[in-house]
């Protein structure tokens, strides 16, 4: 029997899912802000909306936990459930340090991919086959967590590049959180007629930790969109290693994940290669230059720009799910979007010299200081 679709299951806890989703997020807000504890007031008047509580991840994962645990209690103990919730405690220690007391950027990437190492090599979460020509072929061990962990490291830290506006990184993750639960339940499970033991539950706790981000995510682009206050990095941060870790535990459905979610992505390297090659500076160093700075920079406002992401990656998360498992057509689909994004950036930008950074009316240095 389909866990999520246990009527049962949903009549006994469904007061305490509703519940969780709307009293933490509205208590921790009313509770930080009592408190004052709360973010440069000029930023906020920047994106015109409140200040932003500053402990955000504890209510994030607060809420997240909550809810794995009600759909999820009977796996709570398995090594896979302990190893994620440990993980996102862990990271949002680090985004909450840096908000506070900002972490060299070489420093904080040290400090992922020292926890994505012991995920991989300790916890045994990583890449195992790669799909060539509708066949799984075993890669070499030593390949296997070199990927793996890059495979963190980019995914982790993508969506924390492009987040910046109102609802769209909660809502990118609700496409991808639901993409990976649906693929799962709808093509992962009926492809497998005899599953073990421990690959069930592997699949199991997959479906509910993606299940339980689907619905946090849904909620906090509501409570975003508003707008009320942004995830921020901290949450941003939960959000992605949370799709990095599911799409391998669940079969290793990375393929989906990255066509899904291929406009972060591809942002993300365009943003790296035009720091190195035309703006020749660290591409670690922060700036306006993303997607959707650069479509504000042109003159669209942040309503069409965070239309033009939600449902990009809403019709490719449709499309992955109506190509099965032909791993072919989803290469071919990823190729023609990267040939598509990177030929109309190349064209717009560097030939056409349009506008490539946002300009902002404040001092960057005096933002990122508390009052």
């Amino acid at each position: 029997m389909l866990l999520l679709w246990n009527m049962n299951l949903w009549r006994e806890n469904i007061l305490w899912i509703i519940g969780s989703l709307i009293i933490i997020p509205w208590f921790w807000l009313w509770f930080f802000d009592a408190l004052g504890i709360i973010e440069h007031k000029k930023r906020a008047q920047y994106y015109k909306r409140k200040p932003v509580p500053n402990a955000q991840w504890i209510r994030l994962r607060a809420t997240l936990i909550i809810i794995i645990w009600i759909l999820g209690r009977n796996y709570i103990d398995n090594q896979y459930m302990l190893i994620y919730l440990w993980a996102i405690t862990l990271l949002s220690i680090i985004a909450t340090i840096d908000l506070f007391k900002p972490i060299p950027s070489w420093v904080r990437l040290l400090l992922q991919i020292s926890l994505f190492t012991i995920i991989v090599v300790y916890g045994g979460v990583s890449i195992e086959t790669i799909r060539v020509i509708g066949w799984d072929v075993s890669i070499t061990q030593w390949i296997a967590i070199i990927g793996s962990i890059i495979w963190f490291g980019v995914c982790t830290n993508a969506i924390n590049w492009f987040d910046g506006i109102q609802g769209q990184a909660s809502w990118v993750t609700a496409i991808g959180s639901f993409s990976l639960w649906a693929v799962v339940t709808f093509i992962v499970l009926p492809s497998y007629t005899e599953l073990t033991p421990y690959i069930r539950d592997q699949i199991e706790i997959t479906r509910i930790i993606s299940f339980s981000l689907w619905l946090v995510s849904i909620v906090y682009t509501m409570i975003e969109y508003k707008p009320l206050w942004l995830i921020r990095d901290i949450g941003t941060t939960i959000f992605w290693f949370s799709l990095a870790y599911l799409a391998l535990l669940g079969g290793a459905k990375i393929g989906t994940l990255i066509v899904t979610l291929s406009l972060v992505l591809l942002d993300m390297i365009w943003v790296i290669i035009n720091r190195l090659i035309i703006m020749k500076k660290n591409p670690m160093k922060w700036d306006y230059t993303h997607l959707h700075h650069r479509l504000i920079a042109n003159g669209r406002n942040r309503s069409e720009v965070r239309w033009f992401v939600w449902i990009r990656s809403s019709i490719l998360s449709v499309l992955m799910l109506l190509q099965w498992t032909n791993s072919i057509n989803k290469r071919i689909i990823l190729i023609m979007m990267a040939i598509l994004f990177f030929g109309i950036n190349i064209y717009i930008f560097w030939i056409k010299k349009a506008p490539t950074e946002m300009k902002v009316e404040f001092n960057t240095e005096d933002v990122n200081k508390l009052e």
